[in-house]
């Protein structure tokens, strides 16, 4: 699959993998910018760098975080 954004609305509806390659290419986008100076997209993804994930548990899920636009970028 070549990762090119999507923006008609000829082009869905989309498959699981295509809507995760579209999430990628959002990210890629964004991850050298601090979360408060991204504003075109709804959600930002956050992974972590320095260590592989844990498995999956009943328990695993997402997280949502709030936080005012001043402590956003310490998160």
């Amino acid at each position: 699959m070549t990762l090119e954004y999507l923006d008609t609305v000829d082009e869905f509806p989309l498959n699981h993998n295509q809507i995760i390659a579209q999430q990628f290419i959002q990210q890629v986008k964004h991850m050298n910018r601090n979360p408060s100076e991204v504003t075109d997209v709804y959600w930002l993804y956050a992974k972590r760098k320095l260590i592989n994930y844990p498995k999956h548990t009943k328990n695993s899920g997402k997280w949502l975080l709030f936080s005012n636009k001043d402590n956003i970028d310490m998160l």
